[in-house]
This record gives C-alpha cells, structure tokens and sequence, in this order.
C-alpha cells in the first residue's frame, strides 16, 4: 500500500487499547427488558451513526458481568457477521449504560489516536471492501478480532485529519436535516391516512367493514422451480428490491429452487422486526416482474373478487393499520434475532377493516401524492449521500490533499 506523503500506516492493535465482542444475553439465563443498559446490536450500528430509536435493553447484572463490553463514549463500533457485515459507526453517548453482542466489536483507541477520523476511515468503501475481504463473490462470512488486530490503519498527520473531518462534516449535517425532513414527512403522511379514514368512515355514516384478511387476499407457496435468480429483500423505502443492489452482493445461499416464486403485484411479509417494523414490513412487488423470497416471508395476492384496491392495501400495510393485531400474536423467537413467531393461519386470520372501493381509491390517490414528495425528498438524498461517498473516496486515501497550516505538508 503506497501513502500519502506524511501518512503513516498502522495495525489495529497498534492504535487500540481494547479489541473485543459481547455475548448474547439468552445464553445466560437473562432477557431484554424496558429499561437497564442499552444493549447495542448490529441492527444499531449504521453506516457512520449509532440509531437506537427503538433500543433493547438488558438487565445491570447481566451488563456488570460483561464488563470488557462495557462501552465508553468514543468506542468504535464493527458489525462482524450477517448482511450489515463491516458497517461501523462511533459510538459518541455520554455517561450511558451500555453494551455489545456477539455480532459487534468494540474497538477501543489509544489516547492521541482520533476516534473521528477512525470513524470515517472505516466508512470509506475501498476501505470497508478490505475489511471484509470482498473480491468479487469470495467477501468473509465473518470478521473476526483477529482481522480487526490485524487491520492496516491509514493515519494522515493531525492538522489534516482535522481539516478532513470538518469538510465532510458539511455533508454530514446536510445530511441530518434531510432526514429529519423525511421523518416529519413520514410522521405528517402517517397522520393523514388516520384523518382520511376518519372524514370516509363519516361520511359513510357506518364504520369500515371489517373482514379476516384470508378472506380478500389467498396465500402464495408457488417454489421456484424456474430458477429465477432475483432474491428480494425489504427495504424500508424501496419496498421489495434485489438483494445484489440493496447488499451490493449476494448473501443468499447458491439453491434457490426452495425458495418462493413471487409475481409483480403479489405481497410478501417479513416475520421480523426491524426499525421502523416492530412488527415486520409488508411490501408489494413493484420493481420487476418476478423474484424469489425466504420460504420465512409470508406470500399472498388479493383475491379478484376481493372488495380492496391494491393501491390502498400497500398504504393501510405501510401505515401500521396491521400492527394492533400483530402485536397480540407477534412472539419474538428464541433466539432474540429479532424473528417474530407468527404463524401463517394467524396472520391470515387478522381483522382489516375497509372503506367502499371508491373511497378507497380517493384515499389512495392523496396517499400516492404524499409519497410522491417522500421520494424526492429520499431522492436528494441518496444523491447527497452519493456526493460524501465520492468526497470521501478521494479525502480518505489522499488523492486529493487538503490545505493546512502545517508547514512540513
């Protein structure tokens, strides 16, 4: 690896005073709970920030005995396994209880060493690349301490470091304001479905009719016996996408003739929590004509006969409508992965309750236009996020130096 003139290079070990993991608190008798010690899992370490806007928390005797987890503010924080392998984040909460599982490593740096430009460095996709081992198909299951110890550090000298870190701050900042107008829209469209049901049922004089959701939609179960290699993941504002441009590769395994065979139109649910989903996402397939999901989703189409409008399904589902009687079936597994033992005949059997088809379609229709803004909101701002990743490609390694005061640059 050539440097930048004036930067040094060093092992993860070299800069750290700590390299290590938690563990699950199952597999020592405890279970979450509503308050204690915030515990920290790969769901909640991001691409450069630390989201517990739905936190789990684990009892103080169980965080007492995991005192080498035990985060401190400044810790950098490394996924290690699953779909979110190699994503990081700076762990920057001041005098909160806290810890990690087994999924995340806490990396500890020694004084003088910045946990900010630690933080970037990480986040610079050549750099996350090298972390995983990703060349082409053959990235690691997992990354493991010893990985991180060995992991080659690039530290350029302090005064750019610091100018660096103020640069990309700009964008950072850009950045949060665009999200919080995103969630303020989320939150205002949320609102409106409530209120549009509200002046339908009034004006219908009567409440919506309630129907089992069996009863307008039938279940898919049709195997992939076509082969159709497109595996589709949830994403919260892409609805049902391929996985290799959500993950930016394949994390399926190589058989996919178990897997489910869905139509564009048809629905699927994910049996387990994620933000935003306490009680899992359900989405339509809108991108493509055809792709396959996990037997664990749950499949259906609405039946032709079915007194719903397609468009107001995908609303009432994305408002949360489902999530009353999810929440009186919804059983977390066992193994607190955040998967939901929700049976097939239960989530069949579920009350919705609808409007007359046309003011469905009315409703859809004021729905659609708020989603519309969502999108370009969401627009600017994976173009935002696209000009920090192009900044930062460029900052990081040193193909563009910054000006400092620093007369031995």
């Amino acid at each position: 690896m050539k440097l930048p003139k004036g930067w040094t290079a060093s092992l993860g070990e070299e800069i750290s005073v700590l390299i290590t993991k938690g563990e699950s608190p199952r597999w020592q008798g405890f279970e979450y709970q509503s308050e204690g010690a915030i515990f920290v899992t790969s769901e909640n370490v991001r691409d450069g920030r630390l989201d517990i806007s739905f936190p789990k928390f684990i009892p103080i005797e169980f965080h007492a005995k995991l005192k080498r987890s035990a985060l401190r503010c400044d810790d950098i924080l490394i996924n290690l396994v699953g779909a979110s392998i190699g994503r990081s984040c700076r762990f920057s909460l001041q005098y909160a209880e806290a810890n990690i599982n087994q999924a995340v490593c806490l990396l500890r740096l020694k004084p003088g060493i910045d946990p900010s430009w630690v933080s970037l460095y990480l986040q610079e996709p050549s750099v996350v690349r090298r972390l995983i081992g990703n060349n082409g198909d053959s990235a690691r299951a997992n990354i493991s301490l010893s990985d991180i110890r060995n992991f080659t550090f690039v530290l350029p000298p302090l005064t750019e470091r610091r100018k660096i870190a103020e640069i990309l701050s700009t964008w950072d900042e850009a950045l949060e304001k665009l999200d919080a107008l995103i969630e303020a829209k989320e939150r205002s469209k949320k609102a409106l479905m409530q209120q549009l049901l509200s002046r339908a049922a009034a004006r219908s004089g009567r409440t919506h009719a309630r129907h089992r959701l069996g009863e307008i939609v039938e279940r898919v179960t049709r195997k992939n016996t076509i082969l159709n290699d497109r595996v589709l993941t949830i994403s919260a504002q892409g609805g049902l996408v391929d996985q290799r441009e959500y993950f930016s590769r394949n994390v399926a395994g190589a058989d996919l003739s178990g897997y489910y065979l869905l139509k564009k139109g048809e629905f699927a649910y994910n049996r387990s929590s994620s933000k935003g989903y306490p009680f899992g996402a359900l989405k339509r397939l809108d991108q493509y004509d055809a792709g396959v999901v996990s037997t664990l989703y749950l499949c259906f189409r609405i039946k032709s006969d079915a007194p719903v409008s397609s468009e107001y399904l995908c609303h009432y589902c994305e408002g949360g409508r489902l999530n009353f009687g999810l929440r009186s079936i919804a059983k977390e597994g066992a193994r607190a992965h955040g998967l939901l033992n929700v049976t097939a005949d239960e989530f069949f059997d579920l009350d919705i309750f609808l409007p007359s088809l046309g003011d469905q379609q009315k409703i859809a229709i004021i729905l659609d236009t708020a989603d519309q803004e969502l999108a370009l909101l969401q627009n600017q701002r994976t173009a935002l996020g696209q000009q920090k990743r192009g900044l930062m490609q460029r900052l990081l390694t040193g193909r563009i130096r910054v000006k400092t005061n620093d007369s031995s640059q």
